[in-house]
């Protein structure tokens, strides 16, 4: 595992190593979903869901500077008991080459290899949505906990809203090809990740406070508000993810993580920013053991009234739409640009 000291530049945040090692310029082959069934037998899964689409900007390089102090931090505090950790890269189903990367379990320095095989893509389909709800239904369908004894974790980080389903074409191309029953409501499907998992959303708010709002109401319907960690810092998400952890597994209250941050080196300013986003955090409401731990069943199929469908399809109708016209523009600002080389060549 890399040393936890980190050399950062202080105008982007991260190291000149997470720019080299995070230059993947398409799917890496061993992070392909399709098809695959991916089996932890450690005690403690952790599954983290990086947004990798443009607007998150520089944040999976920052992850990368901080991940050996993520997992030596879980067992040098006890904050875990074996834990695993497996990377997922989240994008738009709609829009990119890769909306859906898929690593393995594992622990120590093999963590490097896998988020170094991270494609960065930098896309996104630029309608307030991705599909972190195809993350979802892999992790939900296709995670098996083969001995198991805590229930896992399960890390979103994003600023965007999921969609109202997951498609059934989507399912069928992305991650299983043999697949053919329909589309799974999202509300259904996180109830069910909940079940599995204890289920987290690390939030950078939107650029529209407005549409922030919105998207963010609809997480917290699906995951509740106390499990929205709101982040204005990049720099914060490895602390705050430890303090979840920490304080959900019972082996810290807020108070005594503060101390660990202390123990760490973190400054009063960074300490602040980790107990706003843990403050809705209660360990008297999610404790460690409860729910299915080692289940790999399928999300229940519930459903959808016809109101609910009709609402599905026009979101869905709307937002592809708007992905239409962003082409479109896109290929008039090309035309006109080619225009104004040719009269320029004159």
């Amino acid at each position: 595992m890399r040393s936890e000291v980190i050399h950062t530049s202080a105008a982007t945040g991260y190291s000149a190593q997470a720019e080299e090692v995070l230059g993947q310029s398409s799917l890496h082959a061993e992070m392909e979903p399709l098809n695959r069934t991916v089996i932890c037998r450690h005690k403690s899964p952790v599954v983290v869901a990086i947004d990798v689409t443009g607007s998150m900007g520089n944040w999976s390089k920052i992850i990368y500077d901080k991940l050996p102090m993520f997992y030596g931090q879980i067992m040098m505090q006890g904050y875990l008991e074996d834990p695993s950790i497996c990377f997922l890269g989240v994008g738009d189903a709609n829009s990119d080459e890769a909306p859906l990367q898929v690593g393995e379990f594992c622990q120590g320095a093999a963590l490097d290899n896998w988020i170094a095989k991270l494609w960065l893509e930098g896309k996104g389909g630029g309608q307030n949505h991705e599909t972190y709800e195809l993350a979802g239904y892999f992790a939900a369908q296709k995670m098996i906990f083969d001995g198991a004894t805590n229930k896992p974790f399960l890390f979103f980080t994003g600023d965007e809203g999921f969609y109202p389903c997951v498609l059934e074409e989507h399912i069928a191309e992305i991650v299983d090809e043999s697949y053919a029953e329909g589309n799974v409501p999202s509300d259904a499907l996180f109830r069910d990740l909940r079940d599995k998992f204890h289920v987290f959303l690390l939030h950078k708010p939107y650029f529209d406070a407005q549409i922030n709002e919105v998207l963010r109401a609809k997480w917290e319907a699906v995951i509740g508000g106390e499990h929205i960690l709101e982040l204005t810092d990049a720099k914060s998400v490895i602390d705050v993810m430890l303090g979840a952890i920490a304080m959900v597994s019972g082996t810290r209250t807020i108070d005594q993580y503060m101390v660990d941050l202390d123990d760490r080196g973190q400054s009063s300013a960074r300490k602040s920013q980790v107990a706003a986003a843990l403050s809705g955090l209660s360990t008297g409401n999610t404790t460690l053991g409860s729910g299915p731990a080692a289940g790999g069943a399928a999300p229940a199929q519930t459903p959808a009234g016809d109101d609910e469908v009709a609402a599905m399809k026009a979101e869905l109708a709307a937002a592809k739409k708007e992905i239409e016209m962003l082409r479109m523009r896109k290929e008039l600002e090309a035309a006109k640009a080619e225009i104004a080389r040719m009269k320029a060549g004159k």
